[in-house]
């Protein structure tokens, strides 16, 4: 079985990489700089604004690999008062390549569960990752990136040691890191609002653990579950959703909550779902 998973995801994933390359319009770059192709005494800007396929290529690469338009990206500021400035925005560049990075080198970390015999540099990845393991508690590096890299991308600040830093603010919520754990150990919850991954009446199973709480702040974000047992994200509740994000302090145990893949992949394929405007093969604007 995971061999036929593997070979299923990676078909899969052929076929639609495939698909986006037969486009027409695979997908839409805003060119707001670089000098197009034109006369040949005007020296173009060949990745910024490629017009052949390895000028495509080259940007391509740079997106998928280190973000490169995401690097580029700046912050207005109001300072002072007075003074509205623009400013280089690498935090969040760096809080996005660690968390995508991390997953990726997760997923190539798994890959001992599914191949036998399990290639060498799955080994020596897993190794050089959990260089901070003693005995059997282990700690992998990427997994401490995961998770101080979602703190960053979600929260809209983080309190700790006295010291309130700004995040990105996906979700509108606060959250402190504490001295002692917030939430360890089991945790039940009944699914009572309707969201984009599970069905009203739902019960999930998994555990938690941390040490970072959400500040109370009102009537707090719109939540998708009651916690029979645990402590959740506030008193009662777990499950932030905001548009198609869920966030909570629960980890969902796998085999006990089977409803999350077909939930996944159900909330997949009605963001996928053909739209009008996109007969072309573009991606539609909701998409992007």
């Amino acid at each position: 079985m995971p061999y036929a998973a593997l070979l299923v995801f990676l078909a899969g994933l052929v076929y639609n990489v495939a698909q986006w390359a037969a486009a027409p319009v695979p997908f839409r770059i805003p060119l707001t700089c670089g000098q197009q192709t034109s006369f040949p005494w005007l020296k173009a800007a060949w990745i910024e604004n490629p017009s052949t396929r390895g000028g495509v290529f080259a940007r391509m690469v740079l997106e998928l690999l280190v973000f490169r338009s995401l690097f580029r990206n700046t912050r207005a500021d109001l300072r002072d008062g007075l003074r509205f400035v623009y400013a280089w925005n690498g935090s969040l560049w760096l809080a996005a390549l660690a968390l995508h990075w991390s997953l990726l080198l997760i997923v190539v970390r798994h890959l001992r569960f599914a191949l036998v015999p399990v290639p060498g540099f799955v080994f020596a990845l897993d190794k050089r990752d959990g260089f901070f393991q003693v005995g059997m508690q282990g700690l992998f590096l990427t997994d401490a990136l995961v998770l101080l890299a979602l703190g960053y991308l979600l929260a809209r600040t983080m309190t700790w040691q006295g010291r309130r830093y700004a995040m990105a603010g996906v979700l509108p919520v606060d959250v402190e890191v504490c001295d002692i754990p917030q939430g360890h150990g089991y945790v039940e919850l009944e699914v009572d609002q309707p969201n984009p991954f599970f069905p009203v009446g739902l019960a999930l199973r998994g555990h938690e653990f941390h040490y970072s709480r959400v500040v109370p702040d009102g009537s707090g974000p719109l939540t998708a579950c009651r916690v029979t047992r645990g402590a959740g994200t506030s008193p009662g509740r777990d499950g932030i959703t905001v548009g198609n994000v869920w966030a909570g302090y629960t980890h969902v145990h796998a085999i006990a909550t089977p409803e999350w893949i077909t939930g996944l992949i159900a909330a997949a394929r009605r963001r996928a779902a053909p739209r009008a405007g996109s007969s072309d093969g573009s991606i539609p604007h909701g998409l992007r």
